[in-house]
């Protein structure tokens, strides 16, 4: 019995020196899951992570730990930062800066003074604790590469710290010399990948994405200088956050976790991460965005002025010095998610828009971008809110120019002329919103380098920050002639009478639009009924000797009601207004309840007013 006492207390006393030594070196993970696509090409952000070492947690100088992403999925840009203690903004280089002697802890669930920059310490037990550095300064080396799919925390010292490299000296010291301890009732947090920007004066620094001599300090980061740097400021050298790719042709999980290893002079998984595959991330549907303009795509036709003058210029938004201005005004370029709103509150966007180059540029500034309520708000009637107060403006080479963009006279085009426009600063706000209305400005352009026949284009873009594009679309703007065409007369088609078009009478309704003309063209449908009701709509392009066949169903499901409509649309009979662009047209029309039906030819004139009968 005494030898069977002696058994069990025996083992018990090594379950309790395992479970101590587990708690010393075990690291707690928090991660929050961020939704991606999974599309084509994009560059999508990727959940924090927050790592907790427990109270008697021992790291030294040499020590690392990893974490890897699943196969299919890879980084798609790369970072290299440090996050060091104890710092001053004076202090240009880790080193100086890093964690040393003993470090005061806040009491449970407080915060010491930097938690914006991702240090959060607290006694485990609610009082004050610490955490105590011997040998020199320690920090921490956060990096990972585009195309790789592995992110590596080093712990380094201090050793042979050199200015132009962010403190991080020769490997060979980084030899265990070094230590760092959480204190007993307390315990650290390491918060990475927040997004939140460097704070010098709380000692957090970064280096270079992409290192090139001696990095110029941003806010306390070490990072490119910010001239032509990075134009579009996407990979901002300041932006605390990785950004991941998930090949959906490789890759055909539902969510992406991180694997966590740890190694160096500690040995091989001298810590415990409780998870150890935490989710970082999660496949969504892809978002639907499309490019348009308020006026379909009406593009036209700009006549050559015959050389360098005041009129070599064309306003897509308004139609100046197009062939057809009639109907233009108003033509504006929006950006709809057609899938939802724009994201998460406090998602940032940037637009940038280019016309095409060799002898187009940008006349004006963008004076807007407003974002408009899914519903209730139409961007082409003006509806909508700003979101976003400026623009800059960039020359051929991509970099910023240096002069006002040009809206006098044009003159011979060159690369200093601005053909880039692009959002000052990120916006955000758009979370309620679900189409972006894009301001357009002046086109100018130098004659002498185009023909009749060629084309100007206008590419739109649109980036999330801080990860990179993920929309492209273009659109023809004009195309050049060397003399407009006479104008082809509207040709307007009378349809006298149609039954209720919900089918509520027991009969239903067709009708034909034929385009018996050389030229394409659209036709505007407007339906009167004899309630007082009406509504329009405006049939995609018909090809020269085409037709179009539309039922009552069809007319009901794409008429736009009238505002001022006080019954129900479709309910009451009426009669229909057909006006092409296309010259000559003709139509038929047919009614029938199923035993019985009745047909008619449509009658029209060329440009003709709008007839009206009595019921």
């Amino acid at each position: 019995m005494k030898k069977l006492i002696a058994v069990i207390a025996a083992l018990f006393m090594v379950v309790g020196i395992a479970s101590v030594s587990m708690a010393a070196q075990q690291v707690e993970v928090k991660t929050n899951s961020e939704g991606i696509t999974g599309a084509e090409n994009a560059c999508e952000k990727a959940g924090n992570i927050t790592f907790i070492f427990d109270s008697g947690t021992v790291l030294r100088d040499g020590d690392w730990w990893t974490a890897d992403l699943p196969l299919g999925v890879t980084l798609c840009s790369s970072f290299d930062f440090v996050v060091t203690g104890n710092g001053t903004a004076t202090n240009a280089v880790p080193g100086p800066g890093g964690f040393n002697g003993t470090i005061s802890v806040a009491a449970d669930g407080a915060s010491i003074d930097n938690t914006i920059w991702g240090i959060n310490d607290h006694g485990s037990d609610g009082a004050a604790g610490n955490v105590v550095v011997a040998g020199t300064e320690m920090f921490f080396r956060v990096r990972g590469t585009a195309g790789s799919n592995r992110m590596r925390i080093d712990v380094y010292d201090s050793d042979n710290t050199t200015v132009g490299n962010g403190g991080v000296g020769a490997a060979a010291n980084y030899d265990g010399t070094s230590t760092f301890t959480v204190s007993a009732d307390a315990s650290f947090q390491l918060k990475l990948f927040d997004g939140f920007d460097g704070n010098a004066a709380a000692g957090r620094y970064a280096f270079n994405d992409t290192p090139t001599g001696t990095p110029a300090a941003i806010n306390g980061f070490y990072g490119d200088a910010p001239a032509g740097a990075d134009f579009l400021q996407v990979n901002n050298d300041t932006d605390n956050s990785y950004c991941i790719q998930a090949d959906t042709e490789v890759y055909s999980g539902s969510t992406v976790n991180v694997s966590i290893n740890s190694g160096g002079v500690s040995g091989n998984n001298f810590l415990t991460f409780n998870p150890a595959n935490p989710q970082v991330a999660h496949l969504i549907s892809a978002t639907s965005i499309t490019l348009e303009a308020c006026k379909g795509e009406l593009q036209d036709y700009v006549p050559f002025t015959g050389g360098q003058n005041a009129n070599c210029m064309f306003d897509y938004m308004d139609g100046s010095n197009y062939c057809q201005t009639d109907g233009w005004a108003g033509n504006d370029l929006i950006l709809t998610n057609n899938t939802g709103n724009w994201g998460n509150s406090g998602d940032q966007y940037r637009v940038r828009m280019i016309v095409s180059g060799n002898g187009a540029y940008w006349g004006g500034q963008p004076t807007f971008i407003n974002g408009t309520l899914p519903g209730t708000e139409d961007p082409c009637d003006g509806d909508g809110t700003n979101v976003s107060t400026g623009w800059t403006v960039a020359t051929e080479s991509g970099v910023a120019a240096s002069v006002t963009p040009r809206g006098a006279a044009c003159g011979e085009f060159d690369a200093d002329e601005e053909w880039t426009v692009l959002t000052s600063n990120a916006f955000s706000n758009v979370d309620t919103y679900n189409k972006i209305w894009l301001d357009t400005p002046q086109v100018y352009y130098d004659a002498d380098q185009f023909v009749a026949g060629d084309e100007v284009t206008v590419t739109v873009e649109l980036w999330k920050l801080p990860c990179g594009l993920i929309f492209t679309d273009s659109r023809v703007i004009a195309t050049f002639v060397d003399t407009c065409a006479a104008a082809v007369p509207n040709t307007t088609l009378y349809y006298p009478y149609t039954v209720a078009l919900d089918g509520s009478q027991g009969w239903w309704f067709g009708m034909t639009i034929g385009n018996p003309s050389a030229n394409a063209g659209t036709a505007t449908v407007t339906f009167y009924e004899a309630d007082g009701d009406m509504g329009t709509y405006t049939t995609p392009e018909i090809a020269a000797g085409g037709i179009v066949v539309l039922g009552g169903a069809d007319l009901l499901t794409n008429l736009t009601a009238d505002p001022g409509n006080a019954g129900t649309l479709g309910d009451a009979a009426g009669h229909i207004v057909v006006i092409t662009n296309f010259g000559s047209a003709g139509g038929f029309a047919m009614t029938g309840d199923g035993s019985d039906s009745t047909g008619y030819t449509a009658y029209g004139v060329a440009g003709g007013a709008v007839a009206a009968w009595n019921y």
